[in-house]
């Protein structure tokens, strides 16, 4: 690569070096000029470039910098020992400390957590509002140093691909994070129940979510009548699941805490064996969000996935002044049978008593990337008759509908 392809002429050069010094003089500092580092980093490659990067990052502006290090993934690949990443990272953040403040999200495996380098990355990130912690297997906890983990400022943490011994491995690990209230577990397996008898096992959450499961250990020690004090103070619900007890337990949690205002489950697809089972009596919910899964003719489970959750509000005289409803579709919509109409459902959704208080009712539609053109001309015919026909009988008080394929041809669409 040619280190100077970037360097204009000397008239373009001299321009550029007045055009930085009026902003130098404007903001108070002294910036080097671009071309100069572009050189700089042309010259440079392998783990050197990275010492290059943060000398260079001082002449950044600070809107660049948050762009740049907003994010930061410290995951080496599979099998592989994080501390090379560690080793390049450290000095970045000795030497330019005015970097520190612009990570919000990090991603570290757990081997960061217990390594020499991992231990003084994490306390200069001052601002970190986001840890994920990835790829973990019955990992060493007790080795984590508590006075450094307990500086971290995260408010939230996203657990990925993780297998625990026990949920009290997971309350150990929280534990190191005080100021969570935000919790994410995809695809997060226990070896163990729950010990309900543990008084330690208490999570001070707003929010919860739970997806890519089973996770029924982990659900079950929710339903344990003695055990509600896991979650005293859940505002927010999130569950994907896989299995008909998901479903129960999901339930249960929600009828189980009075703080709880939004609801946000989904379905997969192919969910063959729903059953029925008395209704709780969502009476706290002020938000509910479900998402279902359908092909070009719905299946009888897809529009069930539908009815299922409408019929947990019936027969329930304390009800929810709900004030938000969202349902997400995943799939192909063109065409069903009478028996199967989607849009049956939603009618009949929209005018249960129970939903007599709501402000907003969204539809998301999310269609298939190999959806041909016929389709998706058919998908954006269907959907807007429907929605025009709902709005015009006042069914609604406010109806959303977003397509996110071909998203600015729909918006002309609508405009039409």
């Amino acid at each position: 690569m040619n280190p100077n392809y970037r360097v204009a002429s000397a008239q373009k050069h001299t321009d550029s070096l007045k055009a930085h010094d009026l902003s130098a003089l404007k903001h108070g500092t002294s910036i080097i000029p671009q071309e100069i580092i572009d050189s700089i980093i042309d010259l440079l490659e392998g783990a050197k470039t990275f010492q290059a990067c943060s000398l260079a990052s001082r002449a950044f502006y600070p809107r660049t910098r948050v762009h740049l290090f907003r994010q930061i993934s410290l995951l080496p690949p599979r099998n592989q020992s994080p501390d090379a990443l560690e080793a390049r990272f450290l000095p970045i953040l000795m030497s330019a400390p005015h970097l520190a403040p612009c990570v919000k999200t990090i991603i570290v495996s757990t081997l960061m957590l217990t390594s020499p380098s991992g231990q003084q990355i994490l306390p200069l990130l001052s601002h970190l509002e986001t840890i994920v912690i990835s790829n973990l297997s019955n990992s060493p906890w007790k080795d984590l140093a508590v006075d450094v983990c307990s500086n971290i400022p995260a408010k939230r943490v996203k657990l990925s691909h993780v297998e625990f011994k026990g949920p009290e491995q997971l309350y150990a690990l929280l534990g190191h994070f005080p100021l969570a209230k935000d919790l994410t577990l995809r695809a997060v397996s226990f070896q163990n129940p729950l010990d309900a008898s543990n008084s330690s096992s208490v999570l001070d959450l707003d929010k919860l979510t739970l997806s890519d499961g089973p996770m029924p250990h982990f659900l079950s020690s929710f339903c344990d009548i003695d055990n509600l004090r896991v979650c005293p103070t859940l505002r927010e619900l999130r569950v994907s699941v896989l299995w008909f007890e998901d479903y129960v337990y999901t339930l249960y949690i929600s009828h189980a805490c009075p703080t709880l205002r939004v609801l946000h489950v989904i379905s997969p697809q192919d969910m063959i064996f729903w059953k029925p089972i008395p209704p709780l009596g969502l009476s706290y919910i002020e938000e509910l969000r479900f998402g279902i899964c359908v092909q070009a003719s719905p299946r009888w489970s897809d529009v069930r996935a539908m009815q299922w959750w409408i019929d947990s509000f019936a027969d329930v005289e304390d009800v929810a002044p709900l004030r938000k409803v969202t349902l997400e579709i995943r799939g192909n919509i063109v065409h069903g049978s009478d028996k199967e109409d989607l849009w049956s459902e939603l009618d009949r959704a929209a005018t249960r008593p129970q939903f007599s208080s709501l402000q907003t009712f969204t539809v998301i539609f999310h269609c298939s990337e190999g959806i041909d053109d016929w389709h998706a001309c058919r998908m954006k015919d269907l959907i807007w008759t429907k929605c025009t026909e709902m709005r015009n009988r006042k069914v609604l008080k406010v109806m959303g509908c977003q397509l996110e394929l071909s998203m600015e041809e729909f918006h002309e669409y609508e405009r039409e």
